[in-house]
């Protein structure tokens, strides 16, 4: 009983029609003959392919009279496929080929028979769309790279105009400084000689409109650098922006990464490679994941260091302001100086008090600039890293891209 049960089993086995077997596979297979480069067999899946693909094949190609055909009508330079085909030993051969809008992936194996090359089996299949959104991806995330270096490179260039305007303003503080000095020096040679008293006031108000020409010039430029500094955070922010798009893509990544290692786990053995490489392609998707949460954090001192030196730099001009004011209420005192000579010791007091209020100011105004140079500073040292971490970011996506173009 056994043994006929085994025979018929053989026999079934034996019944099995290997056209049939080829054309209920979802592959295109076309099989070849190593010697004249013809086509021997090509099951239904190919057929119904280059139906499909008729549009782009060459005229002469009937895609239901393929058998017979040589491969030739396929290839501008067929020496070089032919030279493959013929050669046992150069396969198994895998490339892609390009007809028309479309990308076509190739592979080709050698059938052996006892030691003897009888055949080239060619597995084909269009692999337009997945070459398509691989390279919609890379252009993606190139252009926001490129946005994301411009953006650095626009805050780097407002960090250094922060830089030379607050050099502008400390000479500015040296010069009013310098001009406060010298009123006080005149206030005494007016106390201590009366009769010196008209050419003193004449020096006091040079003294004070170069005083007021300076401290204009300063709220001039500080209000230029808090427009810079404003400028930068905005910057900042379109940059935070375009890391929250990477970082959203690498999060897409890994989902496909864990999708493609699902459907590997489903293939079996058949899935090993492919479960290989979607594991790369998650390890770099973490990767990405983790540069662009360090870039987060950078934008985010950058945007802390733009806002705190644009409070400083605002109130740098309140302070000069109020030295511009002091500087109109000297002038009103030298005036009354002048009006009656009852008052000079009065005058001369009420002056030796606005220029210490000056000489106070004007080292306030030398602090805040200092402090918004090492603000400047600090932001240039969070632009540089940041420039980094976009460097590890593109290429971790090169390396990515790199990986899935050899799948």
């Amino acid at each position: 009983m056994r043994r006929s049960q085994s025979a018929a089993q053989a026999e079934t086995t034996l019944q099995i029609d290997p056209e049939a077997v080829l054309n209920a596979l979802p592959v295109n297979v076309l099989v070849l003959d190593p010697v004249t480069a013809n086509i021997t067999y090509a099951n239904r899946r190919s057929v119904e392919t280059m139906h499909a693909l008729r549009q782009y094949l060459p005229r002469e190609v009937n895609p239901d009279r393929m058998v017979g055909t040589s491969m030739d009508v396929f290839h501008k330079n067929p020496h070089h496929q032919r030279s493959i085909v013929a050669d046992p030993s150069r396969l198994p051969w895998r490339t892609k080929i390009r007809l028309g809008p479309k990308t076509l992936d190739l592979h080709v194996s050698a059938v052996m028979s006892q030691g003897t090359y009888i055949a080239a089996v060619l597995s084909w299949a269009d692999v337009t769309p997945f070459t398509d959104a691989i390279s919609a991806f890379d252009t993606a995330i190139q252009t926001a790279l490129d946005a994301a270096g411009g953006a650095t490179d626009t805050m780097r260039d407002s960090a250094n105009q922060v830089l030379q305007k607050t050099g502008e303003t400390s000479d500015a503080a040296a010069t009013a400084s310098s001009g406060a000095i010298g009123t006080s020096a005149n206030v005494r040679t007016v106390a201590r000689a009366v009769e010196e008293l008209n050419t003193v006031n004449a020096e006091i108000t040079h003294q004070m409109n170069r005083s007021r020409s300076v401290t204009g010039e300063a709220v001039e430029e500080a209000r230029q650098a808090v427009a810079s500094v404003r400028a930068l955070s905005e910057n900042s922010n379109h940059i935070g922006q375009v890391v929250g798009m990477i970082g959203q893509i690498a999060s897409q990544t890994n989902l496909l990464a864990l999708n493609a290692t699902i459907e590997a786990a489903r293939a079996g053995p058949a899935g090993r490679g492919f479960a290989v490489v979607a594991s790369e392609v998650k390890e770099l998707a973490a990767q990405t994941a983790r540069a662009t949460d360090d870039v987060s954090r950078q934008v985010a001192m950058i945007q802390t260091a733009t806002t705190s030196t644009a409070s400083t730099i605002e109130r740098i001009a309140g302070i000069i302001a109020r030295i511009d004011e002091s500087a109109i209420s000297v002038g009103s005192a030298v005036e009354e100086q002048s009006a009656t000579s009852t008052e000079i010791r009065r005058s001369v007091e009420e002056a030796s008090g606005r220029t210490e209020t000056v000489s106070s100011s004007v080292a306030a105004v030398a602090m805040s600039a200092t402090d918004s140079a090492s603000s400047a500073e600090r932001m240039l040292r969070a632009t540089a890293d940041l420039n980094r971490e976009i460097e590890t970011v593109a290429a971790a996506v090169k390396l990515f891209l790199g990986e899935v173009r050899k799948i």
